[in-house]
């Protein structure tokens, strides 16, 4: 394997052997959208990031085809590659308990959205503080008995803008906690009880009413995966690519296809506003295209909407600077 300092670079910085080097693919970094491969030798370690999903993938599938056995970080599996790996670890949210709401920012958005039209804002907001609150108190937090009255006024004190109503009839018990933690220092317990009720209520009553609403909706369609958008396209998928007064078409073979402006792509298009490698196309095994945007400076649109990666029907527009396309299953349509 060679590898660069820069991209730009024409000439390699150095080999690696890849016949007994480790690699492995850091399942933290993927969780998060990010792509860090580690390639270890015995005499070095290259950790390659990749600019986006796309670009890993890629490299994953030279290095599946370069060794038969790989090392990803947490374990070995030798009948995977790192490619299933990839896959396996990207994460996927089945809306069913409320940490899916709390770590998914998506999930979050379409979740208070719903919460602040029902007026139930503040619980979420209550709830997550709280939780803030109680990992300080656990460990080594200061100003915990200001970062306590500050909770306690803003979600539970009768009358305030924010309070939360399922907690006025415990808004004593909470204030004498609060006032036996600053004699004894101890302010792990006092805001535990009506934690766990705004979870119980986010949990069993809002939550269940969220997913029958439009918001619901809307959060599927967008975290949804390409995969299990796309609608399989059998027979020819044919590229139709229109940039001013011009009309070209190309047929998407299985495997990728990619676009942009420079020559190395295997459809080079002479738009100035598309980028150098701008998306790429990939025809699966089961018909279906997906669609990647490759980093590019002022992206891949379908249908208006920016995207980063699209599972494609055939009614899709698609827009690459100034240059529209569309996929037709007919030949020379």
């Amino acid at each position: 394997m060679y590898y660069y300092k820069g991209s730009q670079d024409e000439e390699p910085t150095g080999i690696i052997s890849l016949k007994h080097a480790q690699i492995r693919l850091s399942k933290s970094y993927c969780k998060i959208s990010k792509y860090v491969l580690k390639v270890k030798t015995v005499f070095r370690t290259l950790h390659l990031k990749a600019k986006h999903e796309a670009a890993m993938q890629s490299w994953l599938s030279a290095l599946d085809h370069a060794r038969a056995n790989h090392t990803t970080e947490g374990g070995n599996d030798s009948s995977s590659t790192l490619t299933s790996y990839l896959e396996k670890y990207r994460v996927k949210r089945e809306w069913k308990k409320l940490k899916d709401f709390f770590e998914d920012r998506t999930g979050r958005k379409y979740f208070k959205k719903f919460l602040n039209k029902e007026g139930e804002l503040a619980l979420f907001k209550f709830y997550r503080d709280s939780n803030d609150f109680q990992k300080l108190a656990d460990g080594t937090g200061s100003n915990l008995s200001s970062k306590a009255e500050s909770i306690y006024e803003r979600y539970i004190e009768k009358g305030g803008e924010r309070s939360v109503q399922i907690f006025q009839e415990i808004r004593d018990s909470i204030k004498s906690n609060m006032k036996s933690a600053s004699n004894s220092g101890d302010w792990s317990d006092v805001f535990s009880v009506a934690n766990e009720m705004a979870k119980l209520s986010l949990q069993n009553e809002w939550i269940k009413k969220f997913k029958k609403t439009q918001y619901f909706d809307d959060l599927k369609r967008q975290t949804q995966s390409p995969e299990e958008i796309a609608e399989p396209i059998p027979g020819p998928k044919i590229l139709v690519i229109w940039y001013e007064a011009s009309k070209v078409t190309h047929e998407l073979k299985q495997g990728f296809t990619k676009v942009g402006r420079d020559d190395s792509c295997d459809i080079v298009l002479s738009d100035p506003r598309s980028s150098r490698e701008h998306c790429i196309f990939e025809v699966n095994a089961n018909d279906q295209v997906i669609l990647k945007d490759l980093g590019s400076s002022r992206g891949t649109k379908v249908n208006g909407t920016r995207i980063i990666k699209h599972g494609m029907k055939l009614t899709d527009e698609i827009k690459v600077g100034t240059t529209v396309m569309r996929i037709d299953s007919k030949r020379g349509k």
